[in-house]
């Protein structure tokens, strides 16, 4: 097995960071989370003695929980898998209602990894609008760019510190040199125009 298994390489910068901060309980979770392993945020950290808790809507492998996590049920779902309400590190790629889910979310990770959409510029605060039925179609209408997810990120107490092709990387306020939306490279991701023209939502 890989030392790293991120897709962009998000285990490394999330170690970096770690490095400098350092940890408090070694918790980390992530949803969705597939099988645990490919292109997993977390599994790094797992081989090295973390508490790692992995969800996701339709489970690869026994290591993760099945859930469908929405704005409405995402800290139920902490409370009753056992999740503390402060941990260190946090991965959400659910390709559709990330930003919703990470705004409702009353846990206070020290890291946060989460996907973003580049097809909008860095003056542009979109997202897809919040509903709880999705799922992701193939098409380029998923998640949210970077400056809405940065935006939420500093009514929540986050500063945007890092990106990669896929993630930005959030740290709580203080703890690391911030960096603006301008900043993240928009990588050409090569999704299939949404045929339906749905309309996005401008954040806030």
């Amino acid at each position: 097995m890989s030392k790293w298994l991120a897709q962009s390489k998000e285990d490394r910068a999330a170690a970096r960071i770690f490095r400098r901060i350092g940890t408090t309980n070694q918790v980390a979770v992530e949803f969705g989370a597939a099988d645990g392993w490919r292109k997993s945020n977390t599994a790094y950290f797992r081989a090295r003695g973390w508490t790692v808790h992995l969800f996701d809507v339709e489970p690869l492998d026994a290591i993760v929980r099945q859930a469908d996590i929405t704005a409405e049920n995402v800290n139920q779902v902490f409370r009753s898998a056992g999740v503390p309400k402060e941990f260190d590190l946090l991965s959400i790629d659910i390709d559709g209602n990330d930003l919703w889910v990470w705004k409702a979310l009353t846990s206070r990770p020290r890291v946060v990894i989460i996907e973003y959409n580049p097809k909008w510029s860095a003056s542009k605060s979109r997202t897809v609008p919040y509903d709880p039925d999705r799922r992701w179609d193939g098409t380029n209408f998923y998640g949210a760019s970077a400056l809405a997810l940065t935006r939420v990120g500093l009514e929540k107490g986050y500063d945007l510190v890092s990106w990669t092709r896929s993630n930005l990387i959030f740290v709580r306020n203080g703890l690391q040199p911030s960096i603006t939306p301008s900043a993240v490279n928009r990588p050409i991701k090569r999704k299939r125009p949404d045929p339906e023209q749905r309309k996005w939502a401008v954040y806030p």
